[in-house]
């Protein structure tokens, strides 16, 4: 956050619950990011708390890490269309 970002790989997917002791640093980053010219999307799950994605690493995720699980799935295939298309 506090050094130079300007040629840092990009795009980015941020992701952070909104009962996240880090939300404030998640945001910093984020603007960081995008000052520096980067792409940078920053999605704050409501409720959600330190790591609670961490759930999908089991054999079955909490219902809070589906749409986050979703959300993953169509960031990275955006990426394959983007890098495939150029």
């Amino acid at each position: 956050m506090h050094g130079d970002l300007r040629g840092l790989v990009s795009p980015l997917l941020v992701v952070v619950g909104s009962k996240e002791v880090l939300l404030g640093d998640a945001r910093r980053f984020a603007e960081a990011v995008s000052d520096a010219a980067g792409t940078v999307n920053l999605d704050i799950y409501d409720g959600r708390p330190h790591a609670f994605h961490v759930s999908v690493l089991g054999g079955e995720p909490l219902p809070s890490a589906v749409p986050l699980l979703r959300r993953v799935t169509e960031w990275s295939s955006s990426l394959a269309v983007r890098e495939h298309a150029i």
